[in-house]
């Protein structure tokens, strides 16, 4: 007599606990296959809950082979592998099912969602397109997928839903009637917790649902608008985000477990591992054994052995400087085998950093290998950062750690102190250990002489109220500029800090200015004398025109007390020089001065100074304006 096995999913179960028809067509389906021959599966493709495996045949053809005997000589490795042929095919259920549309009882039409505008009493149903109903063990599902509006194919929504809080105990408020139908709930499952976004696909319309009234229910006839009896699905009301239709429902039916077919097989070794492949390093035999996906069994050995291998040595570990090399030797062999590529007994290293180094020595049938580490030892020295210091200060220079210090200057501390008077360079070797470096670090120094220029002697007479001042519009006795040499910045005793300053004192002064240069400072003073000039005053008879073109002519006479040399000069209002300087002997007694304003490149529209001074008392500004 042969055996029948009838196998049924939980969700068939649920089924014939609530439908004695679907236990009377089981009784039937028994009492067809008595007397027959084979395997029969029964399930329930409405199943949420399946793990079911289903292979096409109880046929085992599963054979597995563990390879040929191994016989090898040294303390190696072998690697043992399990090649597998006829295993079976089996048929799993991913926990994922498709969707099927309700059919509304009592209404000629299909849908899984319909959502209510409660204001103008407006209602929109949505069809199926490929919604997928998931449950996970953490006690949550999920509704995925698109629906599209049965009244505008052009609307489609996606649906991204999560259930949590799922159990079998019936919730306060819960299960919803049916509206049609009357079904057991004692069996149906509940989720007491619904979030989720509906959006539009092109995004011009998106909700989040909450729970509304019952919780979501699941189960034969949990679909309350299902027209078919004891159908499997699930439905709930929620609330929505949207400030039209307000509130809606899920009406589902749960379809076919989406399945996927595999061949997977399990080993077991002797050694305890289960992997298809194994590592052994003692002699024995090896034994495995497979089973597939439809049970199905076979086992194989395999004898592996030994022998002795003579003891290998590759050396003692070395240590080595960066740069220089060693010498690696390997005991006694036929051939060698070492990782760099050689193949003689002894090889000499240069490595560039810490390496292991392998050595394969084959001695009659057998062979050993064995492995040794040059360290080596990267001293890098370090003199510091480059250093500036100004003229007369000095800098500490510091090396890097180390045992010993060797400076240029014959120092053999790790700090030194140096005060050169020029840029000078400095080098250290450090040794550290067996190793040594070097580096070298450059002071510059910065030294200069601060200049404001030589003495001035003015005279104390040589006022004119018809003089201009260049930075403002007022009388001045005799005004000097005073320029200092180079440098970065310039602080003068008057506070200015320009390169250049213009003074007119009344008294002999000095006038001292502060130049920094690369950071460093140096001071100048110079002394602007003033003293009674002989010759008495001055005077002139006529400046003209006051108005000309930059090509014209300016006139000047003057009455002079004393021959002299007279330097001329032309002004802006800033104090700056434009053109050249003329210089023209004059003698005593009326002259005149005829100045060509076309030598004076720069001159364009406004006002400018003309400055006529001479070496034995004359000392005079005057205004004229370029059109």
């Amino acid at each position: 007599m042969s055996i029948i096995t009838i196998k049924l999913s939980e969700n068939s179960k649920r089924r014939l606990q609530t439908n004695m028809l679907s236990v009377l067509f089981c009784v039937v389906l028994m009492l067809i296959f008595i007397g027959t021959s084979g395997f029969t599966k029964i399930t329930n493709e409405n199943n949420t809950n399946s793990n079911d495996t289903s292979t096409e045949a109880n046929i085992c053809t599963l054979s597995v082979d563990a390879g040929e005997d191994v016989e090898i000589c040294g303390n190696q490795e072998v690697t043992l592998s399990a090649s597998v042929s006829g295993e079976s095919t089996c048929t799993d259920c991913t926990e994922t099912y498709e969707i099927e549309n309700t059919y509304r009882c009592g209404k000629d039409f299909y849908y899984v969602l319909w959502l209510k505008d409660d204001n103008n009493n407006v209602v929109r149903r949505f069809s199926n397109v490929d919604l997928k109903w998931q449950e996970f063990n953490n006690g949550t599902a999920t509704l995925t997928g698109t629906v599209v509006d049965n009244n505008d194919s052009q609307i489609v929504l996606d649906v991204d839903v999560t259930y949590s809080g799922r159990t079998t105990t019936t919730p306060s408020g819960s299960p919803k009637d049916h509206f049609c139908n009357t079904e057991d709930s004692n069996a149906w499952i509940y989720y007491t917790e619904v979030t989720g976004t509906v959006t539009q696909t092109d995004g011009s319309w998106s909700f989040d649902i909450s729970r509304r009234g019952p919780a979501f229910q699941l189960g034969n006839g949990a679909n309350v608008t299902e027209d078919e009896v004891g159908k499997y699905g699930g439905s709930g009301w929620f609330d929505t985000t949207d400030t039209d239709f307000n509130r809606g429902d899920f009406n589902i039916n749960i379809g076919d477990c989406i399945t996927t077919q595999n061949k997977e097989v399990s080993y077991l070794w002797s050694t305890g591992e289960t992997t298809p492949t194994i590592t052994v390093t003692e002699s024995g035999t090896y034994t495995v054994a497979v089973t597939d996906c439809g049970d199905c069994e076979d086992n194989d050995t395999v004898t592996v052995t030994f022998t002795n291998p003579s003891t290998v040595s590759a050396g003692e570990d070395q240590s080595v400087c960066l740069g220089e090399s060693a010498m690696l030797t390997a005991s006694e062999g036929d051939t060698y085998s070492w990782s760099t590529g050689e193949t003689t007994q002894s090889i000499s290293v240069t490595p560039d950093e810490t390496t292991d180094y392998s050595v394969i020595v084959t001695k009659g049938s057998c062979e050993g290998t064995d492995t040794v580490t040059v360290s080596v030892e990267d001293l890098v020295v370090s003199a510091g950062d480059d250093k500036a210091i100004c003229y007369g200060e000095s800098v500490e220079l510091t090396a890097s750690e180390g045992d010993s210090y060797l400076w240029s200057t014959g120092e053999t501390t790790q700090s030194i102190i140096v005060a050169p008077e020029a840029t000078s360079s400095y080098s250290v070797t450090v040794s550290k250990g067996d190793c040594s470096g070097s580096d070298d670090i450059v002071v510059s120094v910065t030294r200069f002489r601060a200049s404001a220029g030589e003495d001035v002697e003015i005279c104390n007479d040589g006022g004119n109220p018809d003089a201009f001042s260049f930075s403002k519009l007022s009388t001045i006795r005799e005004p000097v500029t005073l320029t200092a040499s180079e440098g970065d910045s310039y602080l003068w005793s008057t506070g200015e800090t320009t390169q250049s300053i213009i003074v007119s004192p009344t008294v002999t002064t000095s006038y001292i200015v502060t130049i920094t240069l690369n950071g460093c400072e140096a001071s100048a003073e110079v002394a602007v004398i003033v003293k009674d000039c002989d010759g008495g005053p001055t005077t002139v008879a006529a400046v003209y025109p006051t108005l000309l073109k930059p090509d014209g002519n300016l006139s000047v006479n003057l009455s002079l007390k004393k021959s002299q040399s007279v330097r001329i000069s032309v002004h802006n209002l800033s104090g700056g020089t434009v053109g050249p300087v003329i210089r023209k002997n004059m003698t005593k007694g009326d002259a005149q001065m005829n100045i060509a304003l076309g030598q004076f490149s720069k001159l364009s529209s406004g006002i400018y100074m003309i400055h006529i001074k001479g070496d034995n008392g004359l000392d005079m500004v005057k205004r004229f304006v370029i059109d």
